[in-house]
């Protein structure tokens, strides 16, 4: 985990939010790891530099493929533990939200857009999924206006932290005149009525920084490391206010 690169906009009082990196090692399974090591990488972060619980964990999984990439229900209670896209076989989905203290989101990643998003006021939260197929779906906006909807958020009580993703240099959105995903993203929270003070940003391009793994740089041959890395959030306090 990078010190300066990790969520500051929440109270850790209510939440821990983190950001693993290469040296916490791949969070996905079918790379070059075996499943148990990935699982075990998975246990330490989340367990031990998050202070979150294993067994009260879900795991955001998405799919790239489809038509519908603004996919958000509920955290299921019967697919805790962060394995069990080896596990389960549920419809993908591009965001989860939990309302039980002490459970957490786990999202896998590796140059798309995320999003961690908490209420100050209910103690909930959710993590959303914005690649480009979701951008072009107003995948950031939707997710805001869905927790209004089900939930009955307020955007007065709503943070929001963004993570690392792939630049304009390296993979410009055409359909945003080239803009990056975090310019994007940060477009999208504004149009959904959400303040600067209220959204942080972390900057750091996947494809220029050795911090994090990057998809479209393994797949173009200038990475020789392939993996993802993961961000974590939990309704719980963070361990450093503990």
């Amino acid at each position: 985990m990078i010190a300066e690169h990790q969520p500051h906009i929440f109270p850790k009082s209510m939440f821990s939010v983190g950001l693993s990196s290469v040296e916490d090692g791949n969070m996905r399974y079918g790379f070059e790891e075996s499943d148990t090591q990935v699982r075990q990488n998975r246990k330490i972060f989340i367990e031990q530099k998050c202070g979150g619980t294993w067994e009260q964990t879900n795991n955001v999984v998405f799919s790239a493929e489809g038509e519908d990439f603004t996919r958000y229900k509920q955290a299921p209670d019967d697919e805790t533990g962060v394995s069990l896209e080896k596990d389960h076989r549920t419809a993908p989905v591009d965001g989860l939200y939990i309302q039980q203290p002490g459970r957490g989101l786990f999202l896998t990643i590796g140059d798309c857009g995320s999003l961690a998003i908490v209420n100050t006021r209910l103690a909930q939260g959710a993590i959303s999924h914005v690649g480009r197929h979701s951008a072009e779906q107003l995948g950031a906006y939707e997710s805001i206006r869905m927790l209004q909807r089900d939930l009955d958020w307020e955007l007065k009580d709503m943070l929001v932290w963004v993570g690392p993703a792939v630049g304009s240099d390296t993979y410009p959105l055409h359909q945003f005149a080239g803009m990056s995903l975090h310019q994007v993203i940060a477009e999208q929270l504004s149009s959904a009525g959400l303040s600067k003070d209220q959204v942080e940003i972390c900057e750091v391009d996947t494809a220029k920084s050795d911090h994090y793994y990057s998809h479209s740089e393994h797949i173009a041959g200038r990475a020789s490391r392939n993996g993802r890395f993961s961000v974590y959030l939990g309704l719980h306090p963070h361990p450093e206010y503990l």
